[in-house]
């Protein structure tokens, strides 16, 4: 494959393919992003799902380089990286524990939401809809 292929390849997957069936870039990364700094118990932001999603597809490449969908895949990432670091958002970037380390702290409000919330609190996003 040319580059300009592997471009228009990460280009449709991230724009139209994933995009219908993963939602919304901003919540699925702050989606995922939740999981893993509950999981980790350590503050995980959206950007560092795409860096973290980049390491698992270069671990991939090391044992099938030839293989074009993870080529792919890296751009795709890359993308969606540079988008949800650079794109406003109510959600929390970098998700605080509460004290008590059963939720996080909203950065925008300062309530606590649970780990398996889409990141952010129902109040800010209410507050965001009605904008």
């Amino acid at each position: 494959m040319k580059r300009t292929d592997i471009l228009d390849a990460a280009r449709q997957a991230v724009t139209v393919d994933r995009a219908a069936t993963h939602g919304d870039l901003e919540d699925s990364f702050g989606l995922v992003a939740a999981y893993w700094s509950a999981h980790l118990g350590t503050p995980v932001s959206r950007s560092d799902v795409a860096v973290m999603m980049i390491q698992l597809k270069l671990a991939r490449i090391k044992t099938s380089p030839e293989h074009a969908d993870h080529w792919i895949d890296v751009a795709g990432y890359a993308a969606c990286g540079v988008e949800v670091a650079t794109v406003q958002s109510i959600y929390p970037v970098s998700p605080r524990l509460n004290p008590q380390g059963d939720g996080y702290i909203c950065d925008e409000c300062g309530r606590i939401w649970d780990a398996w919330e889409t990141s952010g609190c129902d109040l800010c996003r209410d507050a965001c809809a009605q904008v």
